[in-house]
């Protein structure tokens, strides 16, 4: 797929300006500033910059024996990483362990202002100025600086390890998978699209499992308006695991039907739907209709919502766009008939009878018999409403109630034969004609 971003020099210049920036306020003191700086320097001369730098994780060969913790020891330079009878990364890792011990035993979380983790990283950093290519310092550098909550070093330094040949491990892969995405986020956050972007490439390559990455590649692509690229991205994410990636692709997928303000508009009326905020869910679906006139599922949930905000005659024309655009769907006809129905005898009325007429069809007549005598109650010239009245009631064995329904449904319908002959059953005047 044709990429639309550039890929960002920003590794080795986003180091030297953030490093000056916080090195200049968190070490203060001559002892610890002084290797701060030379660490600038470093940078500039061991993390070289180019235009792949985003991709340097591609190889993600994985070694689960190397680096376990302390490296293998199996290191260059020697001669220039031996203090005091150990290697450099010994030292290293003894001012880690160290530091990590003075950590513990104050209950706080590790930062960089603690002055035995002050100490220890700038050891690390005296050591790396010394052989930029010893791995097992890069290795202590990168697990040392994610330790205390500094990602972007943590970051560089791990490009650091695999540029000079390291192989990343089960844990440097997910270590460097974490602080991508946090990094990626944190860009993000700020506006800085192309940054999050680059950000989040590299971690989506670098590890082949990660559905994060990948995820939210699809996000960016789809808020600057490639909602096929971003398809593609939710299609890879869902591939790698992600649960939520389905519904961010049919998302994509309804945008390229029927257009971004449609479905936009669709999915802001769903939301207010589910937060009980009617008037705003019907408003959102209408703009969606009006957007895209074909979008059969919006008519739907626009006519559901006019109808249960008791909007009965727009209900019962949203239904019937709805059902001319899906004639495939059988409730479509239901649905008209109920909101004909409101849109006649009233909402409360209307839904009443209809109700009953479903509590008939399951064989609760008792049931059925409520909501018909209710709907009736609610207007004196609702026809059906009676004629249900009165035929439950005379099912259920009340013939003096099932009378005066058929009386009103007679002066409704004089000349009404049938009506006429339950009456005459009740009143005693006409003998009832046996059932064969």
């Amino acid at each position: 797929m044709e990429r639309r971003f550039r890929t960002l020099k920003f590794w080795g210049v986003g180091a030297v300006i953030t490093l000056l920036t916080v090195c200049i306020g968190m070490f203060a003191t001559a002892q610890v500033y002084a290797p701060y700086t030379q660490e600038t320097q470093a940078i500039r001369q061991s993390m070289t910059l180019s235009n792949a730098s985003a991709n340097t994780f591609v190889d993600t060969s994985v070694n689960t024996s190397a680096h376990t913790g302390i490296g293998s020891g199996l290191v260059s330079g020697l001669a220039s990483g031996l203090v005091s009878g150990l290697m450099s990364w010994e030292v290293a890792q003894q001012k880690v362990e160290l530091a990590r011990q003075s950590t513990y035993a104050t209950g706080l979380p590790p930062t960089v202002d603690q002055p035995a983790w002050r100490e220890a990283l700038a050891q690390i950093v005296q050591f790396n100025q010394a052989n930029p290519l010893d791995l097992d310092v890069l290795y202590i550098a990168t697990t040392s600086y994610n330790e205390v909550g500094w990602d972007y070093m943590a970051w560089e330094y791990g490009r650091a390890y695999r540029e000079a040949g390291g192989v990343l491990d089960d844990y440097l892969v997910e270590l460097l998978t974490n602080v991508g995405n946090d990094l990626g986020y944190s860009y993000y956050e700020s506006g800085n699209i192309d940054f999050a972007f680059s950000y989040y490439e590299a971690v989506s390559q670098l590890n082949p499992s990660d559905w994060v990455s990948v995820q939210e590649i699809g996000h960016i692509y789809s808020e600057i308006g490639f909602p096929e690229e971003a398809a593609a991205y939710w299609e890879e994410a869902q591939f790698r695991g992600s649960e939520q990636a389905q519904y961010f692709l049919q998302r994509s997928q309804l945008e390229l039907l029927v257009g971004p303000d449609a479905s936009f508009a669709y999915y802001h009326g769903l939301e207010h739907y589910e937060e009980g905020s009617l008037l705003e869910a019907k408003d959102a679906f209408a703009i969606a209709v009006t957007s895209a006139p074909e979008f059969a599922e919006a008519w739907r949930w626009l006519a559901r919502t006019l109808l249960e905000s008791c909007i009965s005659q727009d209900a019962l024309w949203a239904w019937q766009n709805y059902a001319a655009l899906a004639p495939y769907d059988r409730s479509a006809a239901y649905f008209v008939d109920v909101a004909e129905e409101h849109s006649m005898w009233g909402c409360d009325a209307g839904q009443a009878y209809i109700d009953g007429l479903s509590f008939y069809e399951d064989g609760l007549v008792e049931d059925a018999n409520q909501y018909f005598v209710y709907a009736a109650s609610l207007d004196n010239n609702y026809l059906e409403a009676h004629r249900w009245a009165a035929i439950t009631s005379q099912e259920l064995g009340y013939s003096n109630v099932a009378l005066e329904y058929w009386y009103v449904v007679q002066q409704l319908t004089p000349y009404d034969e049938t009506v006429a002959y339950f009456v005459g059953v009740l009143e005693g005047r006409i003998d009832p004609e046996p059932i064969n």
